[in-house]
C-alpha cells in the first residue's frame, strides 16, 4: 500500500511552494495549487477505483539536490511498484506533459524520475507561464487491458481506444480498438476490433513489450457496454472540469482505474 510516513514538516529545507501530499489533501482537488489533470483523479472516485498515489509539487527550477531530497523524504516507506508522470503547470492550474511516464518502478527508481522530471521541467518550461513542476507517484496497477477515453464535444462524440495490457501501447504504432460513440446519448456508432498480437506488461525493472495468446488477439479488448460506461464516466469527469479532455483508464476484472488524464486548456 502507497503511503507518506514523513510529515511534510520533517528532513530538509525545501523550496518555497514544495509539498507533497496524498490525494485526500484537500490541495489536490484545487488545480490552482496542482495541476487540472491532478485535480480531476484526486476527485475522480465518484466515478473510477483511484489509485494511492503521492503528489509532489516542486517550483520550476529548484535544486536538484533538494528535489532528490524531497523525493526521498516522501518516497521512503513506500511498499510496492509505482508508476510516475509529470506536467508543467501554470497559475490556473493548465498544465503540460512531461514526457515520458514509468511504469512498474521500486522507490529508488521513483526518487530518480522525481528528479528528471524537475530537470526536465527547468529546461522546458515557458518563462513567465509555467511556475511549478508537479509529480504524480502513483501505486502501479498491472492491467490486464487499458482504454483511452477522448470525450471531444466539437465533434459530438466521445472516442473509445482500447488495447490489452498496459496503456503505453497507445504510445506505440500498433493498433488498437476503437470505439465510437455519439454525444449526448452516447449511441453506438461504430466499433472496430482490430488483430492484437502484442501488449506492454511488468517486466523486472519496468515493463515490456509481449506476444498475446493467438486465442486473444482478434477479441475485443473493451467490449461496447463496457465502454460505454467508461465514456458516461469520463464524459462527467470532463463536464466537471469544464473541458473536453482524454481519460486513461485501466481494467483489472471489474475494476476500472482512473490513471492520467488531458485536458483541453481553459
Amino acid at each position: 500500500m502507497l503511503s507518506v510516513t514523513a510529515q511534510l514538516d520533517s528532513g530538509p529545507a525545501v523550496p518555497e511552494r514544495s509539498w507533497t501530499g496524498t490525494l485526500e489533501d484537500p490541495r489536490c482537488r484545487d488545480p490552482r495549487s496542482t495541476v487540472r489533470p491532478v485535480a480531476v483523479i484526486a476527485r475522480g472516485d465518484r466515478h473510477f477505483t483511484v489509485p494511492e498515489a503521492l503528489v509532489i509539487v516542486l517550483p520550476v527550477g529548484s535544486c536538484l539536490d533538494t528535489v532528490a531530497a524531497e523525493a526521498a523524504a516522501a518516497l521512503d516507506g513506500v511498499g510496492g511498484r509505482v508508476t510516475v508522470r509529470g506536467w508543467l503547470g501554470d497559475e490556473h492550474g493548465n498544465a503540460q506533459a512531461l514526457p515520458p511516464y514509468w511504469h512498474n518502478l521500486d522507490p529508488v527508481a521513483a526518487q530518480e524520475s522525481v528528479v528528471e522530471l524537475a530537470a526536465l521541467g527547468a529546461r522546458s518550461h515557458e518563462a513567465g507561464r509555467h511556475d511549478r513542476v508537479v509529480v504524480l507517484c502513483q501505486r502501479f496497477v498491472p492491467t490486464s487491458a487499458a482504454a483511452r477515453v477522448v470525450v471531444d464535444s466539437t465533434a459530438r462524440q466521445v472516442r473509445v481506444d482500447s488495447c490489452w495490457g498496459l496503456d503505453e501501447m497507445f504510445d506505440t504504432v500498433f493498433a488498437t480498438d476503437t470505439l465510437i460513440l455519439s454525444l449526448p446519448a452516447l449511441d453506438i456508432v461504430r466499433h472496430t476490433v482490430v488483430q492484437k498480437p502484442n501488449a506492454v506488461r511488468a517486466a523486472d525493472g519496468g515493463t515490456a513489450m509481449v506476444s498475446v495468446a493467438p486465442d486473444r488477439r482478434g477479441r475485443a479488448a473493451v467490449y461496447p457496454d463496457l465502454g460505454r460506461r467508461l465514456g458516461t464516466a469520463c464524459r462527467h469527469l470532463s463536464l466537471d472540469a469544464g473541458s473536453d479532455g482524454r481519460f486513461t483508464i485501466g481494467i483489472v476484472g471489474d475494476r476500472h482505474y482512473l490513471l492520467t488524464c488531458e485536458l483541453d486548456e481553459l
